[in-house]
């Protein structure tokens, strides 16, 4: 196989990983991150006296996530995470990302964000390990809106520290069918390439 028959062959490959997540409006994995959150994320809403900000964590579902931690629990505290602007929301699309806390205690509230309002999506507890959670925003269909992930914790006076990790929060309109994810390239020869994934939750499988 000629060269410049490998060349188009690798050009046709990174058209098709694109092609995969060109249709999500945000798709964070965390992994492009070592410190803090990633550009345009926003985690200055805390109480800076018992809670740390929202901020990179290395032990996520699969690579980096984001975590928060409270350090004193003898009174309620807090840390509010926000996704960028998302602008004009195309339809049909739904929230999704994995969660957990350890502590099994800790609560986290999700929020759609538009204007001056804020829609309580739904509470999310989780007792150890990772729980996928997904929310259909299909009603806000052409707004601007924005996520809110809101920890709360504390005042109980029985555990020493309470934390939440959060990971792969993606917007993206709802498949029909399952979609490949984490799609990698393994190994590419003259003659052939070896590509890794797997299926996604959402859609069914054929």
């Amino acid at each position: 196989m000629s060269k410049r028959i490998i060349n188009y062959f690798a050009l046709i490959l990174v058209f098709v990983l694109f092609a995969f997540k060109a249709n999500a409006q945000l798709n964070e994995t965390f992994n492009g991150i070592t410190y803090g959150v990633p550009y345009g994320w926003d985690n200055v809403d805390y109480d800076n006296l018992n809670m740390s900000a929202w901020s990179y964590y290395a032990n996520g579902f699969d690579g980096a996530a984001v975590a928060c931690q409270a350090m004193d629990v003898s009174s309620k505290t807090y840390a509010v995470l926000k996704t960028p602007t998302l602008r004009n929301l195309p339809a049909g699309c739904q929230l999704t990302f994995q969660a957990q806390a350890p502590s099994q205690i800790s609560q986290m509230t999700v929020y759609l964000v538009y204007g001056a309002k804020q829609i309580n999506l739904g509470n999310v507890r989780t007792k150890g390990g990772w729980s996928e959670f997904s929310y259909d925003l299909s009603a806000y269909a052409g707004y601007s809106i924005s996520v809110w992930f809101r920890i709360d914790c504390g005042g109980k006076g029985s555990y020493a520290s309470e934390w939440c990790i959060l990971d792969n929060v993606k917007v993206a309109g709802k498949p029909n069918c399952a979609q490949p994810v984490d799609l990698s390239v393994v190994s590419l020869g003259q003659t052939e390439v070896s590509l890794m994934w797997s299926m996604g939750k959402d859609g069914t499988i054929s």
